[in-house]
C-alpha cells in the first residue's frame, strides 16, 4: 500500500542489494548501540561550537555533515590542500547544491576523538 501511494517511488530503482545490506546492518548497529548515537550528537555539537570560536559561520543543525563556505572558490582549495599536506581530510566539492564557488565538506563520525576534532578546528584557525 505505501508503495502504491508514495510519489518516493516515481521513477525510482530499487537500491542494490549491498546498499540495501548495508543499510540494514547499520540500522542493526545503531539499535544495539545507542551511544554511538549519542557520541554523534556530541561531536557535532563540539565541531559546530569550535568553528564558530574561530569565526567561522555554520548552521545550528544536528545535522553530521557541515558544509563551509570561506571566501571564494581558489580559497577553498587552498584550505584543502594545506589540511590534505598535514594529514586531514576534507574534501572541496563543487557539487550543483554547494553554491557557485563549492563547499569544504565535512563529515563528522561518532568514532572520531575529541582529539581529532580539536586538531581539526587548530589546523582550521592556521589557515583560514
Amino acid at each position: 500500500r505505501v508503495r502504491a501511494t508514495s510519489h518516493y517511488y516515481d521513477g525510482a530503482s530499487a537500491p542494490a542489494s549491498p546498499v540495501a545490506g548495508a543499510s540494514a546492518k547499520a540500522l542493526e548497529i545503531v539499535l544495539r548501540e545507542p551511544q554511538l548515537r549519542e557520541r554523534l550528537r556530541a561531536n557535532v555539537a563540539k565541531l559546530r561550537r569550535g568553528l564558530g570560536e574561530i569565526g567561522l559561520s555554520v548552521e545550528d543543525s544536528p545535522a553530521p555533515i557541515i558544509g563551509l563556505t570561506v571566501g571564494n572558490a581558489d580559497n577553498m582549495r587552498r584550505i584543502h590542500l594545506e589540511l590534505k599536506a598535514a594529514g586531514i581530510l576534507i574534501p572541496y566539492s563543487t557539487y550543483s547544491g554547494a553554491g557557485k564557488d563549492g563547499t569544504l565538506r565535512i563529515a563528522v563520525f561518532a568514532t572520531h576523538t575529541d582529539e581529532m576534532l580539536d586538531r581539526l578546528v587548530g589546523e582550521l584557525r592556521r589557515v583560514v
